[in-house]
């Protein structure tokens, strides 16, 4: 028997093998909360939207053209991508709306109460917040970064199904987000995109050790027989939860300046909008906007909406738009590394297989002591997790009583897989 994984396995293990288990591995499906995860839906729904445009900027093979020619043929127009942006937004719309709740909210300024966010007619403010950061990125993506890439890389494949063969009875599934060739000498890199809260020295510096900038050129090379160059990684910034809009009502935003701006208005009129609302001068002096100036949402009050207003940032703060979207060096991993990695996890993989199979035909006292010795729980983030600013999701099939009867509670539901192959 085949024994599949993916880093998203080998990542929820590092974090905690009994999280691992009940996501991935029980019931030989694994778990996901009912609650909707906003900001895994909000990421998945920005990667699905620029995949298409990717896909759009897929030339064939066979096409001979100038490298001038091949990139204005290759960059999608504005309607295209408008169409791709409310395709993602509908999608991102209904999610939110066959939810059953949402699983994390962002932290509030007094400290995190774990309480359940509940769906309710007062909390579409948060799904139109998300389909505005959305559109802002995308369109900002496409401004800043799209072109850059193009200039440089051929775009080959987008989100192909990858297989690394680790051993006989170990099997690594991937799916970068995209495969690129290089122009100038036909090598091959692998795009990755993030969208990340806010960017400082460690979020860059991590990609060094990340194992995504191993896994996912490992498959690449086996399939195609080539070495990857490296991985490009392209950051979109949702911005800090720091925006209460409207002031007063406690719903907290992303603090993104290309979904939010500052308008001078007097007599019911627009005078002046500025994108800061404070900066340093040419002599490093602080400075900040006077009475007068109010926050706005530009989807409500820009001239145009977020489309006209990003191209308006682009002609008057392009280093603010531009830091919007990190973009680090190609990062290449050595050779030793990548052989690191796969001793590891082939070790770590033939455990956990050979767990699973005992978990299958052992009772239920058996199959807690199995778990113990295989995927023990850490607990230093079962009640609060880092990453979406929450309790574990597994918190309650590890401290409560979930755990006996995960569907039959009516929390969890079996997960959703990754890969076609993990329904096998």
């Amino acid at each position: 028997m085949i024994h599949y994984f993916d880093r998203s396995r080998t990542e929820s293990d590092h974090k905690c093998p009994r999280r691992r288990y009940w996501e991935y591995d029980y019931d030989g499906k694994g778990l996901q909360p009912v609650r909707l995860n906003q900001h895994l839906a909000f990421g998945g729904a920005v990667h699905n939207v620029i995949a298409s445009i990717l896909e759009y900027c897929k030339l064939p093979d066979t096409v001979i053209l100038t490298q001038r020619a091949e990139r204005a043929a290759a960059f999608p127009e504005m309607p295209v991508v408008d169409g791709l942006i409310k395709l993602g937004q509908a999608e991102l719309r209904r999610q939110f709306k066959e939810s059953k709740g949402f699983q994390v909210e962002p932290i509030l300024e007094e400290g995190f109460d774990g309480q359940i966010v509940q769906v309710t007619e007062d909390q579409t403010w948060l799904v139109d917040h998300y389909c505005d950061l959305l559109e802002g990125l995308v369109v900002g993506w496409c401004l800043v970064r799209l072109p850059a890439l193009l200039e440089q890389y051929r775009v080959v494949q987008v989100e192909t199904e990858e297989q690394l063969q680790i051993s006989p009875e170990l099997m690594f599934l991937s799916r970068p987000d995209a495969i690129l060739e290089r122009r100038t000498d036909g090598a091959l890199v692998i795009l990755s995109l993030k969208t990340v809260s806010s960017v400082n020295q460690m979020w860059l510096e991590n990609f060094k050790t990340d194992q995504q900038t191993i896994s996912e050129v490992l498959p690449v090379e086996a399939r195609l027989g080539w070495e990857v160059a490296g991985v490009q990684v392209e950051g979109l910034t949702k911005g800090a939860m720091a925006v209460d809009w409207p002031r007063g009502a406690g719903h907290k935003h992303h603090a993104s300046p290309l979904i939010w701006g500052y308008l001078c208005e007097a007599g019911g009129l627009d005078l002046e909008w500025k994108a800061k609302y404070e900066w340093k001068d040419d002599a490093g002096n602080n400075r900040r906007l006077g009475k007068g100036w109010n926050r706005q949402r530009i989807a409500e009050r820009y001239p145009g909406g977020i489309p006209e207003w990003v191209g308006w940032l682009y002609q008057n703060e392009p280093e603010l738009l531009r830091a919007q979207f990190p973009s680090p060096p190609l990062i290449c991993r050595s050779v030793q590394e990548l052989e690191e990695w796969q001793v590891q996890v082939k070790h770590r993989e033939i455990e956990v297989h050979n767990a699973l199979v005992q978990i299958q035909n052992r009772g239920d006292e058996q199959i807690n002591d199995i778990l113990c010795e295989a995927f023990p729980k850490h607990t230093d983030g079962c009640a609060y997790d880092p990453q979406f600013h929450s309790k574990c999701p597994c918190y309650e099939l590890c401290w409560g009583t979930a755990g006996i009867d995960p569907i039959g509670c009516g929390e969890f539901k079996y997960r959703v897989p990754n890969h076609p192959e993990e329904g096998l």
